[in-house]
């Protein structure tokens, strides 16, 4: 009897379009909130498009890693947005940013040293939004603090 295998190709391809399905649905379904609910709804559609990257990078599956990780960016800006126009769970958000930065580093120190640099763009995305959440708490007092003085 003949083993029936599947081709690489077929698997990569079936795995690039499952992350960008998971993209779209997830796009839409936190635009739709508003909000603490838009900022808890992207933050943990982010975490899943994360979680999905891990998987991806540990099955070698770059291209479907790379969709994962621009989606949960894409999540984060988001959050971050819909936190500081309604003033609403700025606090929430920033602590969800920052353990989203944590995991993918965490991530990012798993994989070969080719596949960090893209993670690591990833991680200076995230943490810009941090800034902009911490700014859009403390203001001017983190911008002074974050200053280098002579």
């Amino acid at each position: 009897m003949r083993a029936h295998c599947i081709p690489p190709f077929c698997l990569l391809l079936a795995g690039f379009c499952f992350a960008q399905q998971h993209a779209k649905e997830t796009q839409w379904s936190g635009k739709s909130a508003s909000g603490a609910e838009c900022v808890r709804k992207n933050l943990q559609a982010a975490r899943k498009s994360l979680e999905e990257a891990d998987r991806y990078f540990v099955s070698s599956n770059t291209a479907a890693a790379h969709i994962a990780v621009d989606a949960t960016v894409r999540d984060v800006g988001i959050a971050v947005d819909c936190s500081l126009q309604a003033h609403k769970a700025e606090k929430d958000a920033e602590i969800g940013v920052r353990e989203l930065s944590r995991r993918m580093n965490t991530i990012r120190q798993a994989l070969d040293i080719e596949e960090r640099p893209y993670l690591g763009g990833a991680l200076g995305e995230l943490e810009k939004q941090r800034d902009r959440l911490l700014y859009g708490l403390f203001g001017d007092a983190y911008k002074d603090a974050t200053e280098k003085k002579p």
